[in-house]
């Protein structure tokens, strides 16, 4: 696993190639973040190279403007960020719905980036990306790298457990049927298959960084031939949360992430319909996070008014984290049927806060807090 030898460590030629996401993102872009800061205050020539995933999850101009100023505040950090990039996202249109769907199909819009960002005047000793959603440091590694890299990996991909839960989502969850339910299956088995490809093309990296032993053998990661190591933690918390642990609790669930279907937003709805009729209607859900696009919303609000379930969920939209850890502290449970998650942050601050969680029995998170009594994992 060794890339360099007699060399300082921070004299390594890093290349950093990575989505930036708006804060909304959830967990996983905060957890790179931090990442982000560290390598940048250990290595003396660091270069960001915003991958694909950035370009695709924009739906608007203004989203264009935060990723903007996301960049400006990285460049402030020490980062070098080439200008092409700039000039991409300029000219850039945003996608629909069906292009998008498309791009994960035949990589087309990651392969032109690919190659743009091979004709800059750069060479890395290393490529590094570290959160893995897309597949871009593959494609970029001979060029940049001479096909050394390595990844975090945090992205959707396909796995023992999806595969053997796939016919009972499908039976149990009307909303699998649709696009949004589907997106919950498909990516990941697309971005599996695109991946061993393309590693057969430009080599497989150096080493790949887990964030827990459950995805390690959901993974089979011991099939792909690859050097790995589960990152021990893999996520903290900052311990002044700690400090507000002890304080009553309030008569009401909460649920914060993605407002994604992968996040079981849409069993959410049927869920607090079940515990409504359980207890008389005495049940109240508050859900904080954003929405990727009006449909997703649409199907939400959609099951909200079919299980009759208007006055029990009070979307709060997306509020700052300040905001939201004073909403994690309260409630008497955290309501939380992700379906994909390799850790969960979301889990360890309900925890650090002393709210307890009820949680499906993904592999991940299983992993992790099946030890702790505040953790109560359900059959999916």
């Amino acid at each position: 696993m060794s890339i360099t030898t007699g060399r300082n460590i921070e004299d390594i030629r890093l290349g950093i190639i990575c989505p930036i996401y708006p804060p909304k993102y959830g967990g996983g872009p905060r957890h790179a973040h931090e990442i982000l800061i560290r390598l940048v205050r250990t290595f003396n020539d660091v270069v960001l190279l915003p991958s694909s995933d950035t370009f695709l999850i924009l739906n608007n101009e203004a989203d264009k403007e935060q990723v903007l100023r996301t960049i400006d505040q990285y460049r402030r950090l020490g980062f070098e960020v080439p200008e092409i990039f700039n000039d991409l996202l300029g000219k850039f249109r945003i996608m629909s719905y069906v292009e998008k769907a498309r791009n994960v199909i035949t990589l087309g819009f990651n392969k032109k980036l690919s190659n743009e960002y091979s004709r800059i005047n750069k060479k890395f000793d290393i490529l590094f990306d570290p959160i893995f959603s897309d597949l871009d440091i593959i494609m970029l590694s001979k060029k940049l790298s001479n096909g050394k890299y390595g990844f975090t990996c945090q992205g959707n991909l396909t796995s023992r457990y999806l595969v053997g839960c796939l016919w009972k989502y499908l039976r149990y969850s009307w909303p699998a049927i649709s696009p949004y339910g589907l997106a919950i299956q498909v990516p990941p088995s697309l971005m599996t298959m695109h991946m061993r490809r393309l590693m057969e093309v430009h080599g497989k990296p150096r080493f790949a960084a887990l964030l827990s032993k459950g995805q390690a053998e959901a993974l089979g990661i011991d099939d792909w031939g690859v050097p790995y190591f589960i990152l021990n933690p893999a996520n903290a918390v900052d311990p002044e949360l700690l400090n507000h642990r002890g304080v009553g609790k309030d008569d009401y669930l909460f649920f914060y992430a993605r407002m994604h279907p992968e996040k079981g937003i849409f069993e959410l709805t049927k869920i607090i319909k079940i515990l409504r009729d359980e207890y008389d209607g005495d049940v109240k859900l508050k859900v904080m996070g954003a929405f990727p696009n009006d449909g997703v919303r649409r199907v939400f609000f959609s099951l909200v008014r079919r299980y009759g379930v208007e006055n029990n969920i009070e979307y709060l939209g997306f509020v700052n984290e300040e905001e939201n850890m004073k909403l994690l502290l309260r409630p008497k449970a955290l309501i939380y049927p992700s379906h994909s998650d390799w850790f969960s942050l979301v889990i360890l601050e309900s925890l650090a806060l002393g709210t307890p969680v009820v949680a499906y029995d993904i592999p991940g998170p299983k992993s992790v807090f099946s030890d702790l009594p505040g953790v109560l994992f359900v059959t999916l």
